[in-house]
């Protein structure tokens, strides 16, 4: 299955959860994570789908709603400036499904994306999701690199969430030769955790193989 990531560039401005909202100034739960974006950006469906739903809400402005029924998730595109498809359109992974914006109840230019599990309704925590996802998919190199950005990255303020004073830029890169190193570290970290639960090795085997993870992400911050 091919998966993709929302923008060609992917830093966390406002995580997923309990928050001041940037435009109400009250304490409301966050139910996705937003993305610094340019204004008309590519937006990109993260994997194949179905539009379920294509136009202007009274919160997220300009949106659009995809139904991946072999992720049994839908993902939500909102703030969007410009919408680029149809209730109904099928689309592929990667395909430009809107531009970045900043429409209904936003600050500044940015994406806010949001996943909702289609079996409980409830809202998914979209970075950790991304980050497993890319590691069972056929991700492109660049789209990869989220899963050290999802660990190493800290919050990077911007006009979406804080006053300019607060501003704080943090680009992560990932070169390609390390990429297959860390997809390899991230699923045998998730190996050992699964077969720990199961009885089947030690816990100091499970702690290993999370602690050569942890060494690996050090490395690569440590060289952006």
């Amino acid at each position: 299955m091919e998966a993709s990531m929302p923008l060609d560039q992917v830093r966390v401005t406002s995580k997923f959860g309990l928050r001041t909202h940037p435009v109400l100034k009250r304490k409301s739960f966050h139910a996705g994570i937003d993305l610094a974006a340019k204004l008309n950006e590519n937006v990109k469906a993260i994997s194949e789908g179905v539009v379920t739903d294509a136009g202007r809400e009274s919160d997220l402005g300009n949106a659009v709603f995809i139904s991946h029924p072999k992720l049994n998730v839908t993902s939500i595109y909102g703030h969007l400036n410009k919408i680029a498809v149809s209730k109904g359109d099928q689309v592929t992974a990667g395909q430009v499904i809107g531009y970045a914006g900043s429409t209904g109840l936003s600050t500044g230019v940015h994406l806010h994306l949001a996943l909702k599990d289609q079996r409980t309704g409830r809202n998914i925590e979209p970075q950790h999701f991304l980050a497993q996802l890319a590691t069972r998919t056929n991700f492109g190199s660049t789209d990869v690199q989220y899963i050290a950005q999802q660990n190493i990255v800290r919050t990077r303020s911007t006009a979406a969430d804080t006053p300019l004073e607060k501003h704080h830029d943090v680009t992560t890169v990932v070169t390609s030769d390390r990429i297959a190193e860390l997809q390899e570290a991230i699923k045998k970290a998730q190996q050992y955790e699964q077969l720990y639960r199961e009885g089947c090795v030690s816990r100091n085997d499970m702690e290993r193989a999370q602690a050569a993870l942890d060494k690996l992400l050090s490395e690569i911050s440590s060289r952006t």
